[in-house]
């Protein structure tokens, strides 16, 4: 009878050419971007490079563009220090990334304004959206600017341009009830003003 150790370690090979054809089939499905960006991940879990970076290789608003992983983290942050669990919080734009990252809730069903600030949007969601924000006021709202996405709103307005120009009465309450209290990229990060320190 044979010993594994006679045949080369008991088909070491072919378990090295199975694995060689699910990286490859992996790859040649998702592209050539994952090769790098799975780098990236084993550079960030092996210390090679800061959180920070691995974070700042996916900002796009420094550019131009419409999104910054690392200004939804710095503002999820600055959200759990400045409030109790139960807050509420509500962000004027989309970054629902926000609510999962600062373990904080909307008081409302809608999680984002493309609802309200589309074309395709309905009266009556916006009723609904400022009736629940007056009923149950978040500790803060979180202002987007330049996120200006076409393809879903219909339009090229960013969030805060659509809120001042097409939500007179929504945005002169979050002007009378909200104060800004920081800027983080393209957020502004608005408290309300009546409300009690988070201890």
């Amino acid at each position: 009878m044979n010993s594994p150790a006679k045949n080369g370690g008991g088909g070491g090979g072919g378990g090295a050419a199975v694995l060689l054809l699910c990286v490859g089939s992996f790859l040649w499905r998702f592209g050539p971007k994952t090769a790098g960006r799975t780098t990236d991940l084993l550079r960030l879990v092996s210390g090679r490079v800061a959180w920070v970076d691995h974070l700042a290789k996916f900002d796009t608003v420094p550019q131009g563009g419409d999104f910054s992983a690392t200004a939804n983290y710095l503002v999820a942050e600055y959200l759990r220090a400045n409030t109790k669990p139960d807050d509420p919080v509500f962000v004027w734009g989309f970054e629902q990334l926000i609510y999962y990252l600062s373990d904080r809730y909307p008081p409302t069903r809608f999680c984002s304004n493309f609802a309200h600030s589309a074309k395709w949007r309905r009266d009556d969601w916006t009723a609904e959206l400022t009736a629940d924000l007056q009923a149950t006021p978040p500790a803060y709202i979180v202002l987007v600017t330049g996120d200006v996405m076409p393809w879903v709103t219909g339009h090229g307005m960013d969030s805060l341009t659509v809120l001042r120009r097409e939500f007179g009465a929504l945005s002169s309450w979050i002007s009378s009830e909200y104060a800004i209290e920081t800027k983080i990229e393209n957020m502004i990060v608005c408290r309300r003003k009546n409300l009690p320190p988070a201890l």
